[in-house]
């Protein structure tokens, strides 16, 4: 197949286009430039260009320069003539509310034109505290309203923070018919009533961050009454529910509910990244119980490599259930520090007791990036490279000296349910 000129007379093939294009999709610099040599060329780039829209504040400009941007991209919308087909480009939006005391209404009317005109969308990525609590018919008018609800596949949220907020989100999720990933990142304590937050049984990766145990209620009452079908779940443990210093004691049936959930053959993520204090032996009995309906053979513990966090670690190895004979254990690549091996002793002991009882077969050490791929930033990327080539089993000298243990030097992606390991 080729292009015709203006004048009917034969252009390059559509296949030398493409492979011209693809070598520069990265490079949206060189895009642009290319865009200026023919139509074909300018329709090619900006299929590109545009695909992913990231109306993200930058803290070193502030306000004016966050809502300029939103300003802009909305006045493209409406001033160009081919702005249509400008916003049937966009798949990917990632929006940040630069938290708001007060939102102009220009403002909420750009981003209502804005979702309006992007209806080839597939993935949004936003804080939506400010838009979920303060305008009521955002998310039902500019998600449900518009058509997303029939081909928006992916939705990551962060930072809710009051009962208006969620109580909207949860209206909302149980529209989104195709929705395949479905993340809350940050979600806050505050008093909550009775409240079901229902996947849509296409919803194949959950990922639920920084959530309090009231929040994993509502979660977790969703689950039992429509049990989704997961392939993958990152789940952050609120650790300080186990604190002994707490006095609230974490309750084993939101967990058993989450549990029973899962099939047996999910991908299973524990984040533990919480900081804990006096962790004791009880902390282990705590992890048993909340555990025990945990059904797959194999669990990813997401770790941060500071000391009480390697302990709390080490109790989730000695806490889990007999079905896990596999863990893997995955730690930030981007981490600037690591560890004295003498903070690792209880996790190293922790494996070897696990493995001579019989309940362990294999333990693998990951690491990961929580950033959201792809890296535009090659300075970063090395940097990360370099820090990939530390490596954990000297840390962990009984467990190698026994032989059960493997590391994966391969950086793969975790967090936000976009690529988890």
């Amino acid at each position: 197949m080729t292009t015709m000129s203006k004048r009917g007379e034969r252009a390059f093939p559509n296949e030398i286009f493409a492979l011209i294009i693809d070598t520069l999709h990265d490079d949206h610099t060189s895009l642009q430039n290319t865009a200026l040599v023919s139509r074909c060329f300018a329709t090619l780039c900006q299929a590109i260009i545009f695909r992913q829209i990231k109306l993200r504040a930058n803290p070193n400009l502030g306000y004016i320069s966050f809502i300029k941007r939103i300003h802009r991209f909305a006045a493209l919308l409406r001033s160009n003539p081919s702005s249509y087909s400008i916003g049937e480009f966009v798949k990917t939006l990632t929006f940040d509310t630069y938290r708001l005391d007060h939102w102009p209404q220009e403002i909420l009317d750009d981003l209502s034109f804005i979702l309006h005109n992007l209806r080839s969308l597939t993935v949004i990525r936003m804080e939506l505290t400010v838009l979920l609590s303060k305008s009521h018919s955002f998310i039902r008018r500019d998600i449900i309203d518009t058509g997303h609800t029939n081909h928006l596949k992916e939705l990551v949220i962060s930072d809710i923070d009051s009962l208006e907020a969620l109580e909207n989100l949860c209206r909302t999720v149980s529209c989104l018919t195709v929705l395949e990933v479905f993340a809350i990142l940050v979600c806050y304590n505050f008093p909550i009533t009775d409240l079901t937050l229902i996947l849509p049984s296409s919803v194949k990766v959950a990922v639920f961050g920084r959530i309090p145990l009231a929040v994993l209620r509502v979660i977790a009452s969703g689950m039992t009454s429509h049990p989704p079908n997961l392939d993958k779940l990152y789940l952050e443990l609120p650790v300080r529910v186990f604190d002994q210093a707490n006095p609230e004691r974490p309750e084993a049936e939101v967990f058993h509910s989450i549990c029973r959930a899962i099939g047996p053959h999910a991908n299973v993520i524990l984040g533990v990244n919480g900081s804990v204090s006096g962790l004791k032996e009880s902390v282990v009995g705590d992890i048993k119980n909340c555990f025990r309906e945990l059904a797959v053979p194999r669990v990813t513990l997401a770790c941060s490599v500071e000391g009480q966090r390697l302990t709390f670690a080490a109790s989730l190895v000695a806490g889990l259930p007999r079905s896990v004979r596999q863990i893997r254990i995955d730690f930030d690549v981007g981490i600037s520090y690591w560890p004295d091996r003498g903070d690792w002793t209880e996790l190293d002991a922790a494996l070897v007791k696990r493995r001579e009882i019989g309940l362990l077969d294999q333990v693998v050490f990951t690491r990961s990036t929580r950033e959201i791929p792809p890296f535009t930033n090659r300075e970063l990327y090395e940097r990360l490279d370099a820090r990939a080539e530390r490596t954990v089993l000297p840390c962990v000298p009984a467990s190698k000296c026994a032989g059960f243990v493997e590391e994966d030097r391969n950086v793969g992606y975790l967090y936000h349910g976009l690529s988890i390991m």
